[in-house]
């Protein structure tokens, strides 16, 4: 029996179509759908869950550390995050939370159904497309450098360091966290002085050398 699965996503679509898709090729489950930290701890209080796929960005709140909470109160659920970032830190840091596993959305619906098929199987799944993230240990001791000094960042610094790489203005990202542009301001000069960069295009250059964004 492939039991109980919990679906975690800020989007209804999102969880809509994993849902539909997951009833579609088994008979056996029963799917719960959640949209917060809140609501998804309020479910973990009434179910045992078998699989939980927990997407990181979560309007706001963070699914990777949910995700995390999620292994630590049920250890026996194999907790495998859906997300459409492709950063290597991400899949390490979610390696490093002991999860099962990390998809990128848009090729996750040919895992599933291997997934839920085979939950004996070990090891940390991953998506074909991130195989050559894992881990960033082979990389150039500039790029280790660099991945050390990210690591020394505070969580809402690096989601502001991402978000300033992918070209969001002070204002957009002060209404996508909830708080003011001057705290924005006083976050990217932190962040900056301790990545030791001086401006934002030395700060996109160091996202694509850690594989936070694409290169163009």
């Amino acid at each position: 029996m492939a039991g109980n699965i919990l679906i975690v996503d800020d989007h209804p679509f999102l969880r809509m179509g994993v849902r539909t898709f997951l009833e579609k090729n088994f008979n056996d489950i029963t799917c719960v759908e959640t949209d917060s930290v809140f609501c998804t701890e309020e479910s973990l209080k009434e179910t045992n869950f078998n699989f939980a796929f927990v997407d990181i960005s979560l309007g706001g709140e963070d699914g990777l550390k949910l995700a995390g909470s999620i292994k630590e109160k049920q250890s026996a659920c194999k907790v495998i995050v859906l997300s459409m970032h492709k950063e290597p830190l991400l899949v390490q840091k979610a390696q490093n939370l002991k999860l099962d596993g990390y998809l990128v959305k848009e090729d996750a619906f040919d895992s599933l159904k291997g997934i839920i098929s085979n939950p004996s199987d070990t090891g940390f799944i991953l998506s074909d497309k991130l195989n050559d993230a894992i881990s960033v240990s082979g990389k150039s001791e500039t790029t280790k450098t660099l991945v050390s000094r990210y690591n020394s960042l505070t969580q809402r610094e690096q989601t502001i360091f991402r978000l300033l790489a992918e070209g969001s203005n002070y204002k957009e990202i002060a209404v996508d966290l909830g708080i003011k542009q001057k705290t924005v301001l006083v976050h990217r000069y932190n962040l900056l002085k301790k990545m030791e960069l001086v401006d934002q295009t030395e700060l996109v250059k160091c996202a694509i050398k850690l594989g936070l964004i694409d290169s163009y």
